[in-house]
């Protein structure tokens, strides 16, 4: 498993082409029998904004005359980074056998002081595969097929083959549609598929336990199997 950590980063791109049309010529005219047309030329000058100046007594404010920048919040020290920790880099299911699931767990624990709360979002680059990419475990469907990347259902049934996981609360975390029993399929980025959320909070620290449950038929292929998944913590602003 890898954690990706991405601090939002804000750009200020200003691009000011203002053209002020000044100045006085000869009039010059063209004439017809139902029209007279007067013409002056034309002076042209591009406005150049002044360059930033950054206030001393605050290094995240950036003025000029035309406009100024404040970097985060002002409520918040910059000081204070963003930051997501899991217990655990490597997930290993062990040796595992057809109809007995297999779960572990791992707690993601996430500081947001730079921000007013945060919401954490999951992928997987693909499903578990051999090293091959022939043999694949699919991501599971749940009980009757009622679960998807952004729906959670009831997976009970040692029937029910494939890979999924679940949230449940730990220290302000808010898990997103998910619960006891209840699990969802990884979002695949190999499919184009969107990262969802698993957790988010309005406060500033929050931590989460994740369950990963794998179950395969008799038919799977004997091989090792692998995948990456990836969490992303993105601050509210």
């Amino acid at each position: 498993m890898k954690l990706l950590l991405r601090k939002p980063l804000f750009f200020f791109f200003f691009l000011t082409l203002i053209t002020f049309l000044s100045g006085s010529a000869p009039a010059q005219s063209l004439s017809g029998d139902q029209f007279i047309i007067e013409t002056q030329e034309i002076e042209q000058k591009t406005y150049h904004p002044a360059p930033p100046v950054e206030n001393s007594k605050n290094q995240r404010v950036t003025k000029t005359d035309n406009y100024q920048i404040v970097l985060g919040f002002e409520d918040i020290p910059s000081e204070d980074f963003n930051s997501i920790e899991s217990s655990a880099s490597i997930i290993d299911y062990g040796k595992f056998y057809p109809t007995n699931p297999v779960e572990r767990a791992i707690d993601i624990k996430v500081n947001a002081k730079s921000a007013h709360g945060y919401s954490v979002l999951v992928s997987e680059d693909h499903p578990l595969s051999d090293p091959s990419f022939i043999n694949l475990i699919p991501d599971t469907s749940c009980d009757r097929g009622l679960c998807s990347q952004s729906i959670s259902a009831v997976w009970e049934d040692n029937l029910t083959y494939g890979l999924g996981y679940s949230c449940e609360n730990l220290k302000g975390s808010s898990c997103v549609a998910t619960g006891t029993k209840l699990f969802k399929k990884f979002p695949d980025e190999s499919k184009g598929e969107e990262y969802e959320p698993v957790f988010e909070n309005h406060e500033q620290e929050g931590k989460g336990e994740i369950i990963y449950k794998l179950n395969i038929s008799a038919s799977q292929s004997n091989s090792v199997y692998s995948n990456t998944t990836t969490y992303l913590l993105v601050p509210d602003l």
